[in-house]
């Protein structure tokens, strides 16, 4: 299914074997590494040899006693490439588990960021299991808290825009998502691409006062961040966007965002409270956006621009 697809996005280079600290080891981490031996020398590659390698992760997550080189990672993530959703499943579970509790990551992070960003973005658009994208999404989020990987992340959102403009879609993928692009707001390099990502719809439903505190927080967060990298009066032409971009909900003069705010200013909690009050003090005046870069819906019209009669 997928095989068209690997090739072009998995060109894994020839990486020589790290030579790790000779110490005194941890059984259970000389264990991880046999099962990673075994998986790599497996023709046939299943999750039952995944979940014990995760499994083993989780039971010494707490010590951080686990070092991966490039090539143990690699043989761990060459597996998304398997057919069956299970095995992959349980490969994201393994890398995240990699990605939690390492206790040095730099490898992990730069053999995923180089090489594997732009299949699982692909992954997580065309699976059909709510769960394999549950997985995916989880370590893209942990990936895109080290900065080194924000490019490549970045690189990728269409993809992920794609996937927010599906009719359906768990509360819990929308938060994923969100998270995703709460870690990338705050680097500049690559925030310019954020202010053309269509979230929109979906902003402003996880933005609904009944949602949980962390869920309003996060979005606020993401709104904030983006407000301190605004784009300069003006230079907004030099954007890609449409009506349902990130640019148009903090730019637009008819955006609904600041009567979402408004209502989130009377909410129970302190912290959401503060935080929406701080958002809308720091609302920008709206701009004239240029018309949008690709073409709207037909009978929706164009921001500033009156509908066809």
């Amino acid at each position: 299914m997928y095989n068209a697809l690997n090739k072009a996005c998995c060109k894994l280079p020839e990486v020589e074997e790290e030579q790790l600290e000779e110490e005194a080891i941890d059984p259970r981490v000389n264990d991880l590494r046999k099962r990673i031996e075994i998986l790599q020398g497996s023709n046939r590659k299943n999750s039952d040899k995944l979940c014990e390698i995760a499994r083993i992760l989780e039971t010494i997550a707490a010590e951080h006693l686990v070092t991966l080189n490039s090539r143990q990672v690699e043989v761990i993530a060459e597996l998304l490439m398997e057919d069956e959703v299970e095995v992959r499943i349980k490969c994201f579970h393994a890398l995240q588990c990699v990605l939690q509790y390492g206790k040095d990551t730099t490898e992990a992070v730069k053999v995923l960021q180089q090489h594997y960003v732009p299949l699982m973005l692909s992954l997580v658009v065309l699976c059909q299991s709510v769960e394999e994208q549950e997985s995916c999404l989880r370590l893209l989020v942990s990936l895109s808290s080290s900065r080194a990987s924000h490019p490549s992340v970045a690189h990728g959102l269409a993809g992920l825009s794609r996937l927010m403009a599906k009719r359906i879609l768990y509360p819990e993928i929308l938060i994923l998502v969100v998270r995703i692009l709460f870690n990338l707001s705050d680097n500049k390099q690559v925030v310019g691409k954020l202010f053309t990502f269509n979230v929109v719809p979906a902003m402003l439903r996880l933005l609904q006062p009944s949602n949980p505190k962390d869920t309003l927080l996060l979005c606020l967060g993401l709104l904030s961040n983006l407000n301190k990298h605004r784009p300069p009066l003006g230079g907004a032409s030099d954007h890609s966007y449409n009506e349902e971009s990130l640019l148009a909900l903090l730019y637009f003069p008819e955006s609904p965002l600041r009567s979402t705010l408004t209502v989130l200013t009377r909410h129970k909690e302190p912290q959401v409270k503060g935080s929406a009050a701080y958002m809308l003090s720091r609302m920008p005046r709206a701009i004239t956006l240029p018309r949008p870069a690709r073409p709207l819906r037909r009978g929706r019209a164009r921001p500033g621009v009156p509908p066809s009669v």
